[in-house]
């Protein structure tokens, strides 16, 4: 199965539209996606700006995984992720 996501917009809304974008798929996809999305929220939080008088960036990240199982073994993924700041 597989999955693709891609949002826009500052780092806090998109851990938001991950959770949201998890919550829409089903099984294979479902775990697949799951699996990954804590690692893609980690990845995303490492753009920030911690100096009071900046915002915190606006990125555009898109990911997509595929993978495959047999039963409840999982045989393989992939999974290919960019995330570029954005003005």
């Amino acid at each position: 199965m597989s999955w693709s996501f891609s949002h826009k917009g500052k780092p806090a809304e998109i851990t938001a539209a991950l959770e949201t974008y998890g919550g829409g798929l089903s099984g294979q996809s479902k775990i697949e996606f799951d699996e990954a999305r804590p690692h893609l929220a980690g990845l995303v939080n490492q753009n920030l700006e911690n100096r009071p008088d900046r915002e915190p960036p606006t990125l555009a990240v898109s990911a997509y995984g595929s993978g495959s199982a047999q039963g409840d073994q999982q045989l393989e993924r992939s999974c290919t992720v960019k995330i570029e700041r954005s003005s």
